[in-house]
């Protein structure tokens, strides 16, 4: 049975979870570590921010707030939900988004390179052309060079495609157009 994560009692998953959002937002906008510690003048050391995003340390909300500004998001992005259920915070998982059944993957999603799938031309790759620009603009993001299907994304490709939630991953990888994050 999934009872709701009391985060008022459990301030180590809540990290773990905001870790995983603080991750894959900072992927979505195409950036490393470094580039975060460059952009912000140093402010934001790598071993900081990584340990922020392996859920290792507590995020300040001012910090919080000065990263939701770097990554032109709204805070409220980058803080889990609070009616999320605790079955999503396993210890071997780090999703961030609720999963799509039992066979849920255990990552946080899948990196696609959009310079190369604009370079295939077959109709499932032209689909998932069509979905990014969706999916895009529902997010009310611009395009860059990458684009993370999120775990909430996954069972649309998956129909796409005709496979299985917990396959999609390697499916997309045969096109070589996607890596797990």
């Amino acid at each position: 049975m999934s009872e709701n994560l009391n985060f008022d009692t459990d301030g180590a998953r809540f990290s773990r979870v905001q870790g995983d959002l603080l991750r894959s937002t900072r992927i979505q906008k195409n950036m490393t570590l470094h580039d975060v510690e460059v952009a912000t003048s140093g402010e934001f050391k790598i071993a900081g921010l990584s340990a922020y995003e392996r859920g290792e340390r507590s995020v300040p909300t001012v910090r919080l707030l000065k990263l939701a500004a770097l990554y032109e998001v709204e805070l409220s992005d980058l803080l889990p939900a609070k009616t999320t259920p605790e079955s999503e915070y396993a210890e071997e998982k780090s999703q961030v988004a609720p999963s799509v059944g039992s066979n849920a993957p255990q990552w946080s999603g899948i990196r696609i390179d959009l310079s190369r799938l604009e370079q295939i031309k077959d109709p499932g790759a032209q689909q998932l052309r069509n979905f990014v620009q969706n999916v895009l603009a529902l997010r009310e993001e611009t395009r860059g060079r990458y684009f993370v299907l999120r775990n909430d994304d996954l069972l649309a490709v998956a129909v796409m495609f005709g496979s299985p939630v917990d396959q999609i991953g390697e499916v997309l990888s045969e096109f070589g157009i996607a890596s797990l994050v």
